[in-house]
């Protein structure tokens, strides 16, 4: 069960959310600054590639119950980001991928009858110590 479900039920749990995988963090709205862009696309993540954790944006244009989910190359869910109501905004979440291999992401958006694919590179660090080097 998520543990962002709304008591009110605002956003009754589903079977689609009830899964073993809990929300990984919190979602933050941004507040646009005046010289912010608006976001074009209704997602996307920086930095990318990234080697230890990205922060992905996405934009809600009314309010709705909103899933964000990250799935690996196999197609297998990594994490649950939100899964929850949100009111129309701008928004951000930051996917923390330490335990993850290196290779490639996708990070799936649904709002409604909307869907959305981010797709994400993790890279190993420059710095990391790398299996067989000295």
């Amino acid at each position: 069960m998520l543990t962002s479900c709304q008591k009110d039920n605002s956003m009754a749990p589903d079977n689609s959310f009830s899964e073993s995988l809990a929300v990984q963090n919190s979602v933050e709205k941004v507040k646009p600054k005046p010289s912010d862009l608006p976001m074009i696309d209704p997602i996307s993540n920086y930095p990318d590639p990234f080697t230890e954790t990205t922060t992905i944006q996405f934009r809600v244009d009314t309010g709705t119950k909103v899933s964000l989910i990250v799935y690996n190359e196999l197609g297998e869910k990594m994490a649950i980001l939100v899964g929850q109501y949100l009111p129309a905004g701008e928004y951000r979440t930051v996917y923390n991928a330490t335990h993850c291999p290196c290779g490639k992401y996708r990070a799936v958006l649904q709002t409604g009858n909307i869907e959305a694919v981010e797709n994400m590179t993790k890279v190993y660090s420059t710095e990391a110590e790398l299996p067989g080097w000295e």
